[in-house]
């Protein structure tokens, strides 16, 4: 089905070039973003994927090492 269409697998081809990502999280993250057009920056996928490392503060946690 992936070979079928062009577009998707051109996307495919290009996500899947990165290290650790598979066919089927390349293709889940192409349908789920729309090709990748839902969002305006890297950072913003970024946060999507959850791969993006926040630092967890509050009252009391203030003076330990993140």
């Amino acid at each position: 089905m992936i070979l079928s269409d062009d577009r998707l697998n051109k996307t495919i081809g290009l996500v899947t070039s990165v290290t650790g990502i598979g066919q089927i999280t390349a293709l889940h993250l192409t349908v789920f973003t729309s090709f990748f057009a839902k969002y305006d920056n890297p950072k913003q996928l970024a946060c999507y994927c959850g791969v993006v490392p926040f630092e967890y503060t509050s009252g009391s946690s203030i003076n330990r090492k993140s």
